[in-house]
């Protein structure tokens, strides 16, 4: 699913330095244009459409975020 590999881009990203478009396309095991195609809509959705990552997260429970925060090691205040 499109948002599930949007997200953990996003998690890669924040626990890497450095993560190119091939890395990230083997690690989801698609195409490196749909790793580029995904960051492009990212972008051009944040950029017009600030509420754009509250949408995507508002698919998800409360306990449904704090479960991929703890499961990908990132910090978050409750």
């Amino acid at each position: 699913m499109k948002i599930d590999r949007l997200l953990g881009i996003l998690t890669i990203l924040l626990k890497n330095d450095m993560v190119t478009a091939p890395m990230l396309a083997e690690h989801f095991e698609v195409s490196r244009r749909t790793i580029n195609r995904d960051i492009e809509d990212f972008f051009e959705k944040v950029v017009t459409n600030r509420k754009f990552l509250y949408s995507s997260f508002y698919t998800f429970t409360n306990q449904d975020l704090l479960e991929y925060f703890k499961a990908n090691d990132l910090e978050y205040k409750v």
